[in-house]
């Protein structure tokens, strides 16, 4: 099942790409979705609103930095890299499995908690929930 196209992936990049590296690119965001645990099995053909454009800003992510350098120095030789999802190469921030989670219905690592307490009236709070999931 394909997330999204060769022709939606170059037009969200905006620029134009061989067709080698756009179907590595596709093969490897759909093989790091489709095969995360608890969401990969439940994303239905075609795939549920949202998760599209998900897909494809991973996909634009790896394009334009397929390294995950955060920054780099020219005569120093000092390379950082990003060090949130996975590593280098395609890899989904915490916030793109939480919300891929979400969209095909199961736990959020960040969501929403309202009250209506009579004592107290009617509240809510959003934040990250501690250790990724609600108590």
């Amino acid at each position: 099942m394909a997330l999204f196209t060769l022709e939606e992936l170059a037009a969200y990049s905006q620029s134009p790409l061989n067709r080698a590296t756009a179907e590595l690119v596709q093969g490897l965001v759909e093989d790091v979705i489709l095969g995360l645990p608890g969401v990969g099995p439940r994303i239905t053909d075609p795939p549920q609103r949202g998760i599209k454009a998900i897909a494809l800003g991973v996909a634009h992510r790896a394009l334009l930095n397929p390294g995950n350098v955060a920054s780099e120095s020219a005569n120093g030789t000092s390379v950082s890299y990003v060090t949130e999802g996975s590593g280098r190469g395609v890899a989904l921030t915490d916030r793109e499995i939480s919300q891929l989670s979400a969209l095909v219905g199961g736990r959020r690592r960040f969501g929403s908690l309202a009250y209506n307490d009579p004592n107290l009236g009617a509240y809510s709070w959003t934040r990250p929930f501690p250790h990724g999931y609600p108590p």
